[in-house]
């Protein structure tokens, strides 16, 4: 149990890439009479994976239990990160006195306390979902940012690669990948072959491929490449390029699958 005096408060926030989900907080307070009354409240989510938060003034007493559920909608794992925190003050500013728990919440796992446990919002597994890719200009790489507050790990990506008649002197193209920090490109992967010349292939990059190979499928030929582990964060960019980069090159036809986390 956790002291509860006049002038504290209970915070709990949330932080989640699905908007709508409408939480229900309930939670007991042992009276110093030995009486327990029952509290509730509630929160709706946002999809921004910014903080929203509710403050509930609580009675002088011991806190029994909290648990924050959801009352409406559904939440899969790691779409949504919940803490729960002791603080001193009813209004704000606020001093954080005790993190009571801090996990991810779903449809059918609750946060309580004081079963839950203190997790980082980046622990575990991740949510696994899609995106597709807006076509870059011609002869423009493609450049993808994370949401802001998001982790994304890059688990596959594909795309077309349309390449012009122009030889441009018998060099050729390869399709690569690689995470840039600022104007820094960190480890890049190779599709290790060179594409000839007036031709559309589709690429995909899967991480833990053993090894490189492509193959003729309907009117497409596919080339398949391993995709090491790339983890991006809003202010880290991953990149799509052909190499050497011709300025009449097309990428099209992108779509990219991730594991997020919300960072907290």
């Amino acid at each position: 149990m956790i002291r509860i005096q006049n002038g504290d408060s209970i915070k709990i926030s949330s932080f989640s890439s699905k908007a709508g989900v409408v939480l229900k907080i309930y939670g007991q307070i042992l009276l110093p009479g030995g009486k327990i009354i029952p509290f509730e409240d509630g929160l709706t989510t946002t999809a921004t994976r910014l903080e929203v938060s509710k403050n509930i003034t609580v009675t002088n007493g011991y806190l029994i239990s909290i648990s924050v559920g959801v009352s409406s909608g559904s939440l899969m794992h790691a779409q949504c990160f919940i803490k729960a925190e002791h603080q001193l003050g009813v209004q704000a500013p606020y001093t954080s006195l005790k993190t009571l728990f801090s996990d991810y919440i779903t449809t059918n796992t609750n946060c309580t306390f004081p079963e839950s446990p203190l997790n980082k919002s980046f622990n575990g597994k991740g949510y696994t979902s899609y995106v597709y890719i807006n076509d870059p200009v011609v002869g423009q790489p493609v450049n993808l940012t994370a949401p802001t507050n998001a982790i994304w790990k890059i688990l596959f990506f594909q795309i077309d690669l349309i390449s012009t008649a122009n030889t441009h002197g018998g060099y050729g193209r390869e399709l690569i990948a690689y995470k840039r920090i600022t104007n820094i490109p960190g480890q890049t992967y190779y599709a290790h072959r060179k594409q000839p010349v007036s031709v559309t292939e589709e690429y995909q990059f899967v991480t833990d491929t053993p090894e490189s190979y492509y193959g003729d499928y309907s009117a497409k030929r596919r080339n398949i490449a391993n995709l090491g582990e790339i983890i991006i964060q809003e202010t880290e960019i991953f990149v799509i390029a052909s190499f050497p980069f011709w300025a009449d090159d097309t990428l099209t036809n992108g779509a990219i699958q991730y594991e997020e986390w919300i960072n907290v």
